[in-house]
């Protein structure tokens, strides 16, 4: 990831959450998959994806992964705030 950043002039990655779920990343220590958290029981008070979303990410065995973004305005924030999904945006930025 970190070559992918250099080559293309990134500055860092980004996971876009409503701040209601803060709590629940800090309690069980970081940010977690949609297949983890479905294995842990764990439910997220304001999730960004929608069921299609999950449903889409799950037939394609992308549940198992964190989603994160290059950029500071990715289209899918665009639209889990036009959606009312993410309400109290807090953006997470990493510079790796």
């Amino acid at each position: 990831m970190n070559t992918i950043i250099k080559n293309y002039n990134f500055d860092g990655v980004w996971h876009f959450t409503d701040r209601a779920n803060l709590d629940s990343i800090e309690k069980n220590k970081g940010l977690l998959s949609l297949g983890e958290l479905e294995r842990r029981g764990i439910e997220i008070p304001l999730p960004g994806g929608n069921e299609w979303s999950h449903d889409a990410d799950r037939n394609k065995n992308l549940h198992e992964y964190v989603h994160l973004a290059f950029v500071d305005d990715h289209p899918m924030l665009f639209r889990a705030k036009e959606d009312n999904r993410i309400k109290d945006l807090n953006p997470w930025h990493s510079n790796c």
